[in-house]
């Protein structure tokens, strides 16, 4: 088992915490050499076993000492660990940094990119502090969530696609195009192909990108067809040499609702709390900053 010199110290910090704690030396070994006359050092089964319990206490003690604190946006210095999909980064990052440089120039944002169902670990590991995106599951017990806004999906096809009348591709000619789509195991929406497979329907996909971001550019001076999310369409440089119509399915296509999750010992922490406002105005004012 690899484990690196700064997780050592994770384990080994939450270890000697314990003895704070107790108020007593826990009398736990905490390392062990990696072999006989070695001179590297592994964490112990004992201390790795503390790690994930002492981690959430931690968590709840800065929880607990930080809603004794007044929090002073203007003045306040700290740094939040968030995840969000390369998309989010795109449509909602922007006006989210614009607002803390005005309001908050003292706090820090480490931005980091996962699925959903990572997201969902992440947040209970208190390895990010809020998440941002789609759960086309509901969010495990244990989760905290509001929702900030709902889009549709759309297709995209290049406004020179000969499969196109009127604007638009048929549902037969729309099974018949060549598709692009994004990585289920990174997508943050609804699985078509899972509602066409169910319904006897098969496409064809051509290309398998991990992010949506990339769709526009492939479509473009192809006769390839995507989906792609109304608002991300509308503000990247390629849309103008697109056509966006809604999908011809013989459903009707369910909505995205973007979420912000977080971990509930996070609830009383006015600083955490005034994030989340602050990302929820974010999300209501996007549409102001659309290229």
């Amino acid at each position: 088992m690899a484990i690196s010199g700064d997780d050592i110290g994770q384990r080994v910090s939450v270890a000697v915490f314990a003895g704070l704690v107790l108020g007593k030396p826990v009398g736990v070994v905490v390392l062990a050499r990696t072999a006989v006359g070695a001179r590297g050092m592994r964490p112990t089964e004992r201390a790795l076993s503390l790690h994930e319990p002492i981690k959430a206490v931690l968590a709840e003690i800065h929880s607990l000492v930080s809603t004794r604190i007044v929090f002073n946006p203007a003045a306040t210095e700290r740094t939040f660990r968030l995840s969000m999909s390369d998309a989010m980064s795109v449509e909602a990052l922007p006006q989210i940094a614009r607002e803390l440089r005005r309001t908050a120039p003292n706090i820090d944002l480490r931005v980091t990119t996962c699925g959903p169902r990572e997201a969902c670990a992440r947040i209970l590991d208190y390895e990010v502090e809020l998440a941002i995106g789609v759960f086309p599951h509901a969010p495990p017990p244990g989760i905290s969530s509001s929702e900030l806004y709902r889009d549709i999906l759309v297709c995209a096809a290049d406004k020179r696609n000969p499969r196109l009348r009127n604007g638009r591709i048929d549902e037969r000619a729309y099974l018949e195009s060549p598709h692009v789509t994004v990585a289920t195991n990174l997508d943050s929406g609804v699985q078509l192909d899972e509602i066409f497979e169910a319904m006897g329907f098969a496409r064809r996909v051509v290309a398998t990108v991990p992010h949506y971001t990339a769709l526009p550019g492939l479509v473009f001076g192809t006769d390839l067809v995507a989906h792609t999310r109304r608002r991300l369409v509308n503000i990247v440089r390629t849309a103008a040499n697109l056509t966006v119509f809604p999908i011809p399915a013989p459903f009707r296509v369910p909505k995205l609702c973007f979420e912000q999750i977080w971990h509930p010992s996070y609830e009383r922490d006015p600083g955490h709390a005034w994030l989340r406002d602050l990302i929820s105005a974010a999300a209501r004012n996007m549409r102001r900053y659309r290229a």
